[in-house]
């Protein structure tokens, strides 16, 4: 947790609304918006990293399927991911 504000987070946990979510992340007690970007290029990077090799290894375990055009697609994805993440 970045900020500490457990009483928030219980709250976030508890909907699965995206609006509420958006409203209880302004009430956020001690927010500090260059962490919190800091703290969000990593959380991105590694979600899209995890999203990538789950796709490599579905890609895997099918023999027919397209292997060379998923290597490609997913290559210009991960250097598409690379290039945002670093901005």
């Amino acid at each position: 947790m970045i900020f500490e504000d457990i009483p928030i987070a219980k709250q976030i946990l508890a909907t699965n609304n995206p609006k509420q979510h958006k409203a209880l992340g302004r009430k956020v007690r001690n927010f500090d918006a260059a962490k919190w970007r800091d703290e969000a290029k990593i959380a991105v990077k590694t979600g899209n990293m995890a999203k990538v090799s789950a796709a490599i290894n579905f890609g895997e375990h099918f023999p027919y399927f397209n292997h060379d055009l998923f290597k490609v697609k997913l290559c210009r994805i991960s250097i598409s991911l690379h290039v945002i993440t670093l901005l």
